[in-house]
């Protein structure tokens, strides 16, 4: 049986926001089945969290990375250069028409102008709210920095508090689903729980289960996912959704495994016996 592991990032083979250390590097170095990526985030941001410490800290090899929510791909050539180059890219904007795109703006703007959505004054906001990632937009309340450092880390860890205890993040998801009705109807528009800190707009199928039938359709037998938000609402419970959802002659080819940070992925991988020499 031809089997492969897909990774999200952040969370999964990272600590938040943090970039990938060589533990984990060392780990997925040793895994004795295929291994891809599929991340939320946009080349910007994982250039740093993932693949040039992945090379630095002496990963050698080939794999592909799903991005920007999955639905960019690229291939990852590791040898004496890093290579990563893009194959595949859905343009969300196009796809939508740019009536439907600017409607998406104005009501993540209109998010940031309400009163009842205004944030704390301990919680300090950075300029870049609204991102466009090509494949799909995230949308960041507070803002978003690069790798966090010790001031930006206590800045992310206060917007967790607070959104946990009042439930600011799905007040938000909620209202945009209503503002966003239309659009969510006429054309799959999915407001997903990006991360601990944004939301991720994007399109269905046009998700992290595009990853997940592709790699299906190129010929791998088995494709499990392992990821931190598998739970309704976040960004990687389509994935979940896609395999309750599958339907097909024999067994599902599809698992979906939750993680609860990059320690307990090495634990996951360590118990399912796919890591050599650990």
């Amino acid at each position: 049986m031809k089997t492969i592991i897909l990774f999200d990032i952040d969370a999964t083979l990272t600590p938040p926001r943090q970039p990938i250390n060589k533990e984990m590097t060392d780990i997925l170095r040793n895994l004795n089945i295929d291994f891809a990526v599929a991340a939320g985030s946009h080349m910007g941001l994982l250039r740093d969290q993932f693949f040039v410490p992945f090379y630095e800290n002496g990963y050698r090899g080939e794999f592909d990375a799903f991005i920007s929510n999955g639905t960019m791909r690229y291939h990852c050539s590791y040898g004496d250069e890093m290579k990563v180059e893009e194959s595949f890219a859905f343009n969300f904007r196009k796809y939508l028409g740019e009536e439907d795109y600017q409607d998406i703006i104005k009501a993540l703007e209109e998010v940031l102008a309400m009163e009842e959505f205004k944030l704390p004054p301990e919680i300090v906001i950075a300029e870049e709210k609204i991102t466009d990632r090509t494949s799909m937009i995230n949308f960041m309340p507070m803002g978003r920095v690069q790798l966090m450092g010790g001031e930006a880390q206590e800045n992310r860890d206060r917007f967790v508090a607070f959104s946990e205890s009042t439930g600011y993040r799905k007040k938000v998801q909620s209202h945009l689903q209503k503002r966003l009705a239309n659009i969510i109807e006429d054309k799959k528009l999915q407001v997903l729980l990006g991360g601990q800190t944004s939301f991720d707009l994007v399109i269905e199928g046009y998700d992290k289960s595009y990853p997940m039938y592709t790699l299906k359709d190129e010929g791998y037998d088995k494709i499990i996912f392992v990821g931190d938000a598998l739970f309704p609402g976040g960004n990687d419970y389509v994935v979940q959704e896609y395999i309750d959802k599958w339907q097909g002659k024999g067994d599902c080819p599809f698992e979906a495994i939750k993680t609860e940070g990059w320690e307990n992925t090495i634990d996951i991988l360590k118990e399912k016996g796919f890591v050599e020499n650990f």
